[in-house]
């Protein structure tokens, strides 16, 4: 419920801005149609073919899978007690495996259930929250973090190499090897409270911005440019498209997601009371709770 309501009540405000101004300023390089925005907001567009309203939504039918795989999860717990950290493993095995036996049409069916391109990373992140828990780092969970960080390498080589043929440009091995090896350090020492000196309110508003700015930054972008170049000087555009996505996104931050959110659960929650009467107990933000956040943010 807590996921929906994040994922959602934002995505769906981003993506309207988007329609809207793909529909007015996006010719002749991008359109869109009314069918094309609605199955969007779904986030199925990947499985039934349809073009994103946005190149950067693809990683949100990916969270989708996991979502659904950690549904899957809830509902297998009420009737088995698995550690989810044994689920983990088994993911891990299944993720060493999947390169081996590439090709096999129930492999592949498999493969849009478990996402093995992005596994590791879901694994790694699943682990670490287990570590977190504990703040111990032991041979088991370290080498299979280990493992995770491998194989995220292998994946990301395959991709380069075929974005090298799509786009006729060179990718460099040491430097993926270098961001996938700092993303993985500085997750392990987040979780290891070694970076608690972080936690101020500025860094947090940052934090929640990321999410809107992904979510417009790409085809906006992209139509400000295709408007502007050639009009004005390319530097002066790229400074103000930074300065307008940044600004946007913190409007949004601070005065639309929280209301929007709490607005978004409320109704979400009576559907869920009604059709499975379940209790649901709100754990939205206050619209002023951001600010209070800061200093026990590494305890909760």
């Amino acid at each position: 419920m807590s996921r929906v309501v994040r994922l959602f009540s934002v995505y769906w405000l981003c993506a309207f801005i988007t329609y809207m101004v793909t529909l007015f300023f996006g010719a002749p390089r991008f359109h869109a149609t009314l069918g094309q925005f609605l199955l969007n907001l779904t986030l199925l567009q990947d499985f039934f073919d349809v073009e994103r309203l946005d190149g950067a939504y693809w990683t949100m039918s990916v969270e989708l899978r996991f979502y659904a795989l950690a549904l899957g999860y809830l509902i297998l717990y009420r009737y088995k007690k698995i550690k989810i950290s044994t689920i983990a493993y088994i993911w891990l095995a299944l993720s060493v495996i999947h390169p081996l036996v590439q090709g096999n049409i129930i492999v592949k069916a498999i493969d849009l259930f478990l996402i093995f391109e992005w596994s590791p990373a879901f694994i790694a992140g699943m682990l670490m929250a287990e570590i977190y828990k504990s703040k111990k780092v032991n041979i088991k969970n370290g080498t299979a973090i280990f493992i995770c960080f491998i194989l995220s390498i292998f994946h990301r080589m395959i991709y380069a190499k075929i974005a090298m043929i799509k786009y006729q440009e060179t990718f460099s091995k040491p430097i993926i090897v270098a961001v996938m090896f700092a993303v993985y350090v500085i997750m392990l020492l987040v979780i290891l409270g070694r970076l608690k000196w972080l936690n101020k309110p500025y860094f947090l508003y940052l934090g929640i911005m990321t999410y809107p700015l992904y979510l417009l930054h790409q085809r906006i972008g992209y139509i400000i440019f295709n408007n502007l170049m050639g009009h004005y000087n390319k530097y002066l555009i790229l400074v103000g498209t930074i300065t307008l996505m940044i600004t946007t996104s913190f409007i949004i931050v601070k005065y639309i997601a929280a209301p929007l959110s709490n607005y978004f659960e409320k109704y979400l929650g009576i559907l869920i009371n009604f059709f499975l009467d379940l209790r649901y107990k709100s754990a939205s933000l206050e619209t002023k709770g951001i600010e209070k956040i800061s200093n026990s943010i590494s305890d909760k």
